[in-house]
């Protein structure tokens, strides 16, 4: 059920950009004349305090904010993969790597985000940087504590010993009993990530304030919210929907990978 909900609710996302795009809506231009409309079979969600229509927004930031949340844990899961299991490979890998993965780790994740956006002022590239950073420990800590507990298996001890290379070892019997652990840890980072991306946006340090995102929409409708609370009501929810539902996705696939005991 939880992996049913999860789905239909990026199902849900992104036909809403399909038809946004099909029906030609314009999220960026306004209209004065058209200002504060409620929802209709034109304007499905009504307009802003621009003019702009409110549904064509909100699923054109669906679109920014769930590429770039999903697109953002590539560099860090390969990076992590790789470091984690260069630090199986021999000891002195270990202490590098273990070094390296406890010293970005003191910082809290979040509060280095916010620390290193509020610095850097935002921008794609950079938060990109920053989140992957943020989140590499984690996958390395995750190769690592896994590969060392599968890696005592009996059977790979006799692959060892009759002579397989550790390097084959590593990529072709420990890594596929990891990736579990790995696909279900990268659900939740999409999750937190959703939410992380619309906090700094809210904040005015998230992505080019050009690029249409949760965040800054949130930011920008607050100050007649009052008066007319349904976009950002709609903008809250569908950020808080989005990391929701990618959470609920991870759930249901540890719960698949426990069934069948795929859960390193």
């Amino acid at each position: 059920m939880r992996l049913f909900i999860g789905v239909i609710i990026i199902g849900f996302f992104l036909s809403g950009s399909m038809i946004s795009g099909f029906l030609h809506l314009d999220p960026i231009s306004t209209n004065l004349d058209t200002r504060f409309l409620g929802p209709s079979s034109i304007h499905i969600f009504g307009t802003d305090d621009l003019g702009r229509d409110v549904f064509a927004r909100v699923f054109a930031s669906a679109s920014n904010t769930l590429i770039f949340s999903i697109a953002i844990f590539i560099v860090p899961l390969g990076l992590g993969i790789s470091l984690g299991l260069f630090s199986l490979w021999s000891k002195y890998a270990s202490i590098g790597v273990n070094f390296l993965s406890e010293t970005l780790i003191l910082i809290p994740d979040i509060l280095l985000i916010f620390l290193l956006a509020s610095f850097s002022g935002g921008g794609f590239i950079t938060l990109f940087l920053i989140i992957s950073i943020a989140y590499l420990p984690y996958y390395i800590k995750i190769v690592r504590s896994s590969g060392i507990r599968v890696g005592s298996d009996n059977h790979l001890l006799a692959l060892r010993a009759l002579g397989i290379s550790d390097s084959i070892i590593l990529t072709r019997h420990i890594l596929p009993l990891i990736w579990p652990s790995l696909i279900v840890q990268t659900f939740y980072n999409i999750g937190n990530a959703i939410l992380i991306l619309a906090t700094l946006g809210f904040l005015g340090i998230g992505l080019d304030s050009s690029k249409l995102e949760w965040g800054n929409m949130i930011n920008s409708s607050l100050s007649y919210f009052f008066t007319h609370p349904l976009p950002t009501t709609l903008y809250l929810l569908f950020a808080i929907s989005a990391s929701y539902s990618f959470n609920l996705i991870g759930e249901a696939v540890k719960g698949k990978f426990n069934q069948y005991g795929k859960f390193a």
